[in-house]
């Protein structure tokens, strides 16, 4: 049987930095959090290009495949890509587009 979403992706997302409250004291920010998704990840086999928020064509090494309501994941943020328990790739976002179907990311 096909699994749609056969890999994991984890990343740390960020937290909260300190911050001063109303009597000037300072408060701790809150740690980022291990985030882990269900994806697809497939290979640039064909050598393509992907813009970045700037604009500019950076190479990737894979587009991975994400359900659809995945929050967004930050242009630059390290990720890294698991196949059945082992370590595929780590690699940072080049890209994040929410689409109608699903969602995609470039790294």
């Amino acid at each position: 049987m096909i699994k749609q979403h056969p890999h994991t992706l984890q990343y740390i997302a960020e937290g909260t930095p300190a911050y001063q409250d109303g009597e000037g004291y300072w408060e701790p920010g809150e740690p980022g959090s291990l985030e882990v998704i269900k994806c697809r990840a497939e290979a640039n086999s064909k050598g393509e290009l992907v813009k970045t928020a700037d604009g500019a064509q950076v190479s990737f090494r894979f587009t991975v495949y994400l359900p659809k309501g995945t929050a967004s994941i930050p242009y630059g943020t390290e990720v890294k890509i698991f196949a059945g328990g082992e370590l595929l790739a780590e690699e940072q976002v080049k890209n994040f587009h929410p689409g109608q179907l699903n969602c995609r990311l470039w790294v």
